[in-house]
């Protein structure tokens, strides 16, 4: 009972003090106090938005560096760790959020991309690959960082058109808090 009013005390004091500032530097400082109070104002979509900005930021800033083991799977995990999101370990399975349908709905930097023994004109993929996508795209056209693909276990860019997939299964997954 006590905890419950101290957060909703902090919270409000934290508004407060935000809507006297003005700036970006004030939004960094509100996250570090909410971080070091275990609390947070903002809405699952705000939440939603900042670890998915980080994700980006984190795959950009590693490009043609080794992340973790140099595994595909690596980047997406360091990255979700860097975010501060916990992932659910389920051994075998890759699930990184809720599954988008890319036929129907762009994809959006941020989104994670694994292939199931993916086939393409230009490439194939092992039993199971995964990249984060980082640029937005319709209709199954996107650009993305990965490692462990062509044979190089550091971060490098690629593209992708789904529609040219002849063998294998896709799935674009998206994370969000609820």
């Amino acid at each position: 009972m006590i905890r419950k009013y101290f957060d909703v005390v902090l919270a409000m004091v934290l508004f407060i003090y935000c809507s006297s500032c003005s700036g970006s530097n004030t939004i960094n400082h509100v996250e570090k106090v909410q971080e070091k109070a275990g609390t947070s104002i903002h809405s699952p979509e705000e939440r939603t938005k900042v670890a998915i900005a980080k994700i980006v930021k984190f795959v950009k800033s590693n490009k043609g560096k080794k992340v973790g083991d140099g595994e595909c799977w690596a980047l997406a995990h360091e990255a979700f760790r860097a975010a501060g999101i916990k992932q659910r370990d389920r051994p075998g399975v890759r699930v990184w959020g809720r599954l988008v349908d890319w036929k129907k709905e762009s994809v959006q930097p941020g989104d994670i991309l694994e292939l199931r023994s993916a086939v393409f004109p230009y490439f194939r993929t092992g039993e199971y690959h995964t990249s984060v996508i980082v640029s937005e795209g319709n209709g199954g056209k996107f650009k993305t960082l990965e490692q462990n693909i062509y044979g190089k276990k550091y971060v490098v860019r690629n593209k992708y058109d789904l529609k040219t997939l002849s063998k294998g299964s896709v799935f674009v997954y998206r994370f969000e808090y609820k």
